[in-house]
């Protein structure tokens, strides 16, 4: 694993000897630079976050650009809140005057090591209702996220995760309603492959909503871990691990309302982020934030903003145009080429080039960056990653079947075993994962007929499907027609001599 360098764009006003010293014994390198100088100076920097000063960000805009140019997932946080209204996607922010250790736990989540031992993990043991929260799981730029239990009668203990509001968002009612649009709906699930909820509530004026704890971490950071160990996920592995995503989606997609009317959900924000995967290997759909139904109500002034992100969202989501459950199909299928491909499918110089590629749909055929992909799973991909949603997967549980039709064949007596050996390997950081991955994981040989592409073939053989003019005559009518003509000249040249 690279050592971790957090790059701090326009910052000196912050820098002091204590602040140095804290990141230095968390383990973080640190580069100050001045925004103001040529980007080219700074292009043999490899760093783990970007950190800029909201102040003097209008100097950094060039340097962030170059820096994601080269690694689109590379985090950026500001100090302050001001964005002055740059298309960048912010990832955290650190308020300005905040203490040493504010920064260190905003700063914490990006650490590339993201399978944290023990030792590491800093005790919170604070008392918030009526649960404990034992230690910070995660930090975005709405909530942080906790790993807590519940404070019940001795010899009880229920351990489950806390998604409770930033300081910054308990005031305001538009984060406020997200939460509870988002626990309204999800607590209406009940499916093994979504995290359930549990509670939610508000305490000191703070909401809260209290989940599923999965034990494991999510797919984004097994991403970093498989890159950062020079390897890419094996395909029976991706495939094992999508499917479970597909069918969590196509039950989403298919929930009805207490009247039985469909409710046409799309969960809009489906990423690596928002895919859990633990130690078993079982997958966790979570953040239903910006979920959207036939029944859910549009937000004044929200019509035009654009909601999830970028670099996992279709060409229709992307120009604000209406969705459905293909727009959740394709969003998945990003995930499964960044899985294989081993970089993210969309890439450009900058987010004004990213999002012309996005609402393009201009998708990298995964054959020009894999070397050795499978025919079957590059037709999955094609299928999934169509801009016109008619050629796409007409639902989630139609790539589901494809990729478990692909397990299938793929199938060996420890393919099973292998897959969730190699997941535990990863979400330690094994350096031994390579040599596991190229003894036990050998490439598909052959090809073979997708359970999609037989349910085409059939559909193109049925009579309904034929042209008239071109169906097949049954084999019997051209000797039945001859033998009557045969009979009808006889019976002319009869009557004629008689």
């Amino acid at each position: 694993m690279k050592h971790p360098i957090l790059l701090l764009l326009g910052c000196e006003e912050f820098r002091t000897p204590e602040l140095e010293r804290a990141l230095q014994l968390k383990g973080w390198g640190s580069k100050w630079i001045d925004s103001t100088k040529a980007s080219s100076e700074y292009v043999d920097i490899e760093p783990t976050v970007l950190l800029a000063n909201s102040g003097r960000l209008d100097t950094s805009v060039q340097l962030i650009r170059t820096f994601r140019s080269k690694d689109s997932f590379i985090p950026l946080i500001l100090i302050g809140e001001n964005a002055f209204g740059l298309p960048l996607n912010v990832d955290a922010f650190i308020p300005r005057g905040a203490s040493q250790d504010t920064w260190l736990n905003v700063i914490k989540p990006y650490w590339p090591n993201t399978s944290l031992q023990t030792d590491q993990i800093e005790e919170l043991n604070e008392i918030f209702g009526k649960y404990m929260l034992l230690h910070k799981i995660a930090s975005g730029g709405t909530a942080d996220i906790y790993k807590a239990k519940q404070l019940e009668p001795e010899g009880f203990l229920r351990v489950l995760a806390i998604k409770r509001l930033l300081p910054k968002h308990q005031q305001d009612p538009g984060f406020v309603k997200m939460m509870l649009d988002e626990a309204n709906l999800a607590v209406q699930f009940n499916h093994h492959n979504i995290v359930r909820i549990l509670d939610v509530g508000s305490e000191a004026g703070a909401y809260y909503l209290a989940m599923e704890y999965v034990d494991g971490c999510n797919l984004g950071i097994l991403i970093n871990n498989v890159a950062n160990l020079g390897i890419t996920f094996p395909e029976p592995v991706a495939a094992f691990l999508i499917a479970q995503a597909a069918n969590a989606l196509d039950y989403v997609h298919r929930r009805r309302d207490a009247s039985g009317q469909i409710l046409n959900l799309v969960h809009r924000d489906i990423s690596p982020q928002n895919i859990l995967v633990d130690q078993e290997g079982a997958v966790k759909i979570i953040d239903f934030g910006i979920a959207k139904g036939n029944t859910t109500p549009q937000e004044p002034g929200q019509e035009n903003k654009l909601k999830g992100k970028l670099l996992y969202m279709s060409p229709e989501q992307s120009k604000g145009s209406p969705t459905d459950h293909r727009s959740d199909t394709y969003s998945l299928g990003l995930v499964l080429f960044e899985m294989l491909a081993g970089q993210p499918c969309f890439r450009a110089d900058d987010e004004f080039g990213l999002l012309e590629k996005v609402r393009a749909g201009i998708v990298q055929d995964i054959r020009d960056v894999k070397s050795g992909i499978s025919k079957p799973m590059a037709r999955i991909l094609d299928k999934a990653l169509q801009k016109n949603l008619s050629n796409r997967y007409r639902s989630a549980m139609a790539l589901a079947q494809d990729l478990v039709a692909f397990q299938n064949h793929y199938h060996t007596s420890s393919v099973e075993s292998d897959i969730l050996t190699f997941l535990k390997m990863v979400q330690s950081s094994q350096v031994q994962t390579k040599a596991f991955v190229e003894s036990h994981f050998t490439s598909l040989k052959g090809n073979f007929v997708l359970h999609s592409e037989k349910e085409r073939i059939k559909t193109e053989e049925t009579p309904e499907a034929i042209p008239e003019k071109k169906r097949k005559l049954p084999i019997w009518i051209l000797p039945t027609l001859n033998a009557l003509l045969l009979l009808l000249a006889y019976l002319a040249w009869v009557a004629m001599n008689v």
